[in-house]
């Protein structure tokens, strides 16, 4: 870890002490007399100036009644919000419809899509350097693919390595969530 890592989640855990200490209303002397530490060292901990002991953390986390880990885990976002007008078009060939969940949501290897095809279209020699997975939300559809032919209807799913040229053939009007997974 670099020194200016450690000093900005020192600043950070310092923040996040003194946003909870003062949602319940106390001063920095009556939290420094219940933790039985100085108020500058207090004020020290707030500001980023020093990183408490793990002994004193636990200490502060039970008085300001919140799990130890609240103060030490790295910030992740757990909710990501993809509003329509953010979406790429997702286009596989001649096939349209919208990516719902870009790489980098879930890892950079991982893309979810939603195809809409008219009954009728044939989209041939398809091939991607990713894993595929389909699933059928509404209609039916082919699957060309090594010599077989795979029917795939609504409430149906399919796996397969996409790195083999493959077609699909729409045999209803269809929407098809595809989930490309790379090779990592």
């Amino acid at each position: 870890m670099k020194k200016h890592d450690s000093k900005e989640r020192m600043l950070e855990l310092g923040k996040k002490i003194r946003k909870d200490r003062k949602s319940l209303g106390w001063t920095l002397e009556y939290f420094s007399n219940k933790l039985n530490i100085s108020k500058m060292t207090l004020q020290r901990i707030e500001t980023g100036q020093v990183s408490p002991s793990v002994s004193l953390l636990v200490e502060i986390a039970h008085q300001l009644n919140k799990p130890v880990s609240s103060y030490v885990r790295d910030k992740v976002e757990e909710v990501i919000l993809l509003k329509k007008e953010d979406q790429k078009p997702y286009m596989e060939r001649k096939l349209s419809g919208k990516t719902i969940l870009p790489y980098g949501v879930i890892s950079s290897g991982a893309e979810i899509g939603i195809l809409n095809g008219k009954k009728g279209e044939v989209v041939e020699d398809l091939q991607s350097d990713s894993f595929i997975f389909r699933h059928v939300l509404e209609g039916k559809i082919n699957l060309k693919y090594d010599e077989k032919t795979f029917e795939i209807g609504s409430g149906d799913g399919i796996y397969y390595d996409g790195r083999i040229p493959h077609t699909l053939e729409f045999l209803e009007d269809s929407v098809v969530i595809t989930c490309l997974f790379k090779k990592q």
